[in-house]
């Protein structure tokens, strides 16, 4: 990529912008909660992650095959 060049992400994030910069102020509402909402969503996965790395290493009892954080919001049934 040559100087001064954008990557394609960057691009493509370019567009978005530009295309919410046009937007109604309900469809930018939206788009941020669905944004904030994913994020959540990865964020938790991503601790629920490391909680089970850890209680593997951790614990070797078989009383319990996991823990993990849900949130009401996710609308997804309890799982492991």
């Amino acid at each position: 990529m040559a100087e001064g060049e954008l990557s394609m992400s960057a691009k493509d994030d370019m567009v978005v912008y530009t295309a919410l910069s046009f937007a109604p102020k309900s469809s930018l509402v939206n788009v941020t909660r669905w944004a904030f909402m994913r994020f959540h969503t990865m964020k938790m996965d991503e601790i629920n992650k490391i909680i089970k790395e850890l209680r593997q290493q951790a614990y070797r009892g078989q009383d319990n095959d996991c823990i993990s954080i849900n949130s009401d919001s996710e609308g997804d049934e309890w799982s492991c």
